[in-house]
C-alpha cells in the first residue's frame, strides 16, 4: 500500500442518516436539524471496499512512543516544500526528477514500526523523507487553530491555508465551513483563547507571549495535543476540520494541501486509498493515539457515523500482499529480460 512507483493512472444532535451508495461504499445523508438551517449534507465517509467489518480495536501496544521532533524541524521540512520549482512535480501526476525509484531504496524508505508509521510512510515530502507524525500535527493544529481565528474574524479562508477551498470546486466545501463556522461560535467561550497562537507550544506566538514557562511543551508532543484536544469543543469542531479538508478526495488536490506527495505519479486507486487511510488517522486514529493510563482520548463523531477502523494487523496484512504482488510483478519482468 505505500509503493512509491510509478501507477496507471454538552449533546450531540444525530446528524446522520445510514444509507448505501450505489458504489457499493457506505454512505450517509446528513440532515440538519439542530445545527444549521440547511437542506442536507452528503456524506461519503473513507470506507474502501473490501475491507472486513468485524475491525474494532487499534492495537495500541502496537503504535510506537511519542516520536518528537523540532519546530524548526518541521518548518524546515515545510520550507523546503515550498521552496521547490512546481515544475514536473506529481501534483500533475508528472514524474519528480532525480529520485532514485529502484524497488530496494523504496522498500529501505518504510518505517512499519506502529500503526501511525505504517499510515505516514505511505507518503514523502520533497527532501525525500517520510513524514514524522508531529509534522502532521504541526500542519493540522496551526491550520485548525487558524481556522477558528478566522471564524471569529468573519474571514474565509486564505488561499494558502490548509483548509482553503474554492465554493465553487465542491459544494460540500460551504456547507462543511458553515457547520464548522456555528460550532466554533457555539463553543467561542474556550475556543477563542485556545485557537491564539500564543496559546501554542513554546515557539508558537513566541513574539506575543509574555512568559514563557518551564513546563511549556516546546512542540506538538503528546501532551500539548492532549490538552488542546480536551478543551470543550475543540474535539467537535476538529471533527469537521478534518471534513473539511478532506471534502474533495483528489490526490492531487491532497497533496497540494499537505505539500507531500502518495506516489511519483500518475495516481491510481493505491493512492486513493493512502489518502483514505491519513483521513482515518487524522479524525480518529490520531486521537487515540494521545490515550494513556490516566486518561483515555476519544474522537468526537456525529450520531451515526460509522467510523472504519483500521488495526496494525490489517494494514499489515494490506502491505504483505502488496509487496508479493510487486514481488511477482518484478520476477515476471526479470524473466521476460532473460
Amino acid at each position: 500500500m505505500n509503493s512509491r512507483d510509478k501507477s496507471s493512472d454538552g449533546d450531540k444532535p444525530n446528524l446522520f442518516s445510514p444509507s448505501q451508495s450505489s458504489t457499493g461504499l457506505d454512505s450517509g445523508t446528513l440532515v440538519i436539524e439542530n445545527v444549521l438551517d440547511h437542506s442536507q449534507f452528503v456524506f461519503h465517509p473513507i470506507i474502501t471496499d473490501p475491507l472486513p467489518r468485524d475491525l474494532e480495536n487499534i492495537d495500541i501496544d502496537g503504535i510506537e512512543g511519542d516520536e518528537e521532533i523540532t519546530n524548526y524541524e518541521c518548518s524546515e521540512m515545510s520550507s523546503a516544500a515550498n521552496s521547490q520549482s512546481r515544475e514536473g512535480n506529481v501534483y500533475e501526476g508528472q514524474m519528480l526528477g532525480d529520485i532514485d525509484l529502484t524497488p530496494t531504496v523504496a522498500l529501505e524508505r518504510r518505517r512499519k514500526r506502529g500503526l501511525d508509521s505504517l499510515i505516514l510512510s505511505n507518503f514523502f515530502t520533497r527532501t525525500e523523507k517520510t513524514p514524522k507524525k508531529e509534522y502532521i500535527r504541526l500542519r493540522v493544529i496551526r491550520g485548525h487553530k487558524k481556522a477558528h481565528r478566522q471564524i471569529f474574524k468573519n474571514q474565509t479562508p486564505l488561499i494558502n491555508a490548509l483548509h482553503a477551498f474554492e465554493p465553487t470546486q465542491n459544494s460540500q466545501y460551504p456547507l462543511i465551513w458553515r457547520i464548522l463556522s456555528e460550532t466554533c461560535m457555539r463553543y467561542k467561550s474556550t475556543i477563542s483563547q485556545s485557537c491564539k497562537t500564543e496559546s501554542g507550544p513554546a515557539t508558537d506566538g513566541k513574539s506575543r507571549k509574555k512568559i514563557i514557562s518551564g513546563d511549556e511543551a516546546k512542540s506538538f508532543n503528546n501532551n500539548f495535543c492532549r490538552n488542546y484536544f480536551s478543551i470543550p469543543g475543540v474535539l467537535e469542531s476538529y471533527f469537521w476540520y478534518i471534513e473539511l479538508i478532506f471534502a474533495n478526495k483528489n490526490p492531487s488536490v491532497l497533496c497540494r494541501k499537505f505539500e507531500m506527495f502518495c506516489c511519483y505519479g500518475p495516481h491510481s486507486n493505491e493512492c486513493t486509498n493512502k489518502w483514505q487511510y491519513l483521513h482515518a488517522y487524522l479524525n480518529d486514529i490520531m486521537i487515540r493515539d494521545l490515550t494513556t493510563r490516566g486518561l483515555v482520548m476519544k474522537a468526537w463523531f456525529p450520531d451515526g457515523y460509522h467510523q472504519k477502523n483500521y488495526t496494525l494487523e490489517y494494514l499489515e496484512q494490506v502491505e504483505n500482499e502488496r509487496l508479493q504482488h510487486e514481488q511477482k510483478s518484478e520476477d515476471i519482468l526479470r524473466q521476460s529480460t532473460l
